[in-house]
């Protein structure tokens, strides 16, 4: 099954912000921002790593999507 989605989970709205620059330059044929890759901000570290374990349970309930995730922590 081929990857459909894409989840990048941030700490700090700053860090998506960043991203929303530089992914449109880096990501392949087929891959669009707020189409099939999504970077989500949180805040903080514990916002963060508290809603990993929803969302890959969300993702995995959703049928014909395989959805592979980035987690972006420092």
């Amino acid at each position: 099954m081929n990857m459909n989605r894409l989840e990048i989970l941030v700490e700090e709205p700053s860090i998506k912000e960043v991203l929303k620059i530089l992914l449109p330059k880096l990501l392949p044929n087929g891959w669009e921002l707020n189409v099939n890759c999504f970077v989500r901000s949180h805040e903080g570290k514990q916002d963060l790593q508290k809603s990993i374990p929803r969302k890959i349970r969300a993702a995995a309930k959703q049928e014909n999507s395989n959805t592979a995730f980035i987690i972006l922590q420092d």
